[in-house]
């Protein structure tokens, strides 16, 4: 251990560079939600601009001037590239007095709306191929659910619809299966799984604790998320995909947010 932070230590020396943060944008405004999009070469968020809403930019991750795409009078929130970087997905909270699923493309242009009911939409996240949209929808159940729909516009559908609270729904590296959190019959929100096609969805975890911000690895193969367990602290826990038993990856006396997968998957940062 002794030789790993002195190699630590050595390479801050070194190579200051690489603990050097870099501006991409320096206004008097608030800049939220950065994601890089998928070439590296360009990140979006959202910004409160002097329209004094919420818009969705984009900018050059190598520096340069940034671009708003969006530019109404409404809130734009999470935004979130397609899978060919073509088009960004956000929340806007529009005319209806809903917040509605939008799309815009990357390039700039109309934005579009994929919802349009008197009901809320939240957390969109494109599927792999980038021919759906899945998201959060507080529908006529009178509870959160998960629902699709198709990216170039059409019909949406639920995948679930029982009388629990469904949020943040992940899909899985094959495109096959959606994850996601559900407050369920336990009294305590657990990781669950849906086909992408519907279907019944299946529990990967059912114990007395709380189990949040689900992501799969890049393999699809196992599901990592935080626990607030019997330590008193959220830990980081990862579960097989296919079902079995959770397995502890850390264990002291600290909080433990955000667990993301390495790309390789030999790696957790949180």
């Amino acid at each position: 251990m002794r030789k790993v932070i002195l190699f630590a230590v050595m390479l801050g020396l070194f190579f200051p560079l690489w603990a050097q943060e870099i501006p991409l944008t320096s206004d008097s405004y608030n800049h939220w939600y950065p994601q890089w999009s998928p070439d590296g070469n360009w990140v979006v968020y959202q910004k409160d601009d002097a329209t004094g809403y919420p818009q969705i930019y984009n900018v050059p991750s190598g520096g340069g001037a940034e671009s708003p795409l969006t530019s109404d009078s409404y809130e734009h929130w999470r935004p979130q590239w397609s899978p060919d970087g073509n088009w960004i997905v956000y929340e806007k909270d529009d005319a209806t007095g809903y917040w509605q699923i939008y799309k815009v493309p990357s390039a700039g242009g109309t934005e579009s709306p994929l919802t349009s009911d008197s009901y809320h939409h939240l957390y969109p996240q494109w599927s792999p191929g980038g021919n759906w949209v899945v998201y959060c929808k507080d529908d006529a159940t009178g509870y959160w659910q998960i629902y699709k729909v198709p990216s170039a516009g059409g019909t949406e559908s639920p995948l679930t619809s029982d009388s629990y609270i469904h949020d943040s729904p992940q899909w899985s590296p094959d495109g096959n299966w959606v994850m996601y959190d559900k407050l369920d019959a336990t009294g305590y929100w657990q990781i669950y799984k849906v086909p992408s096609g519907g279907g019944t969805e299946s529990p990967l975890t059912s114990d007395s604790y709380d189990h949040w911000g689900p992501q799969w690895s890049p393999d699809g193969n196992w599901i990592v998320y935080n626990k607030d367990d019997a330590t008193g602290y959220w830990q980081i826990y990862k579960v097989p995909s296919g079902g079995g038993t959770e397995s502890l990856l850390t264990s002291d006396s600290y909080d433990h947010w955000g667990p993301q997968w390495s790309p390789d998957g030999n790696w957790i940062v949180y």
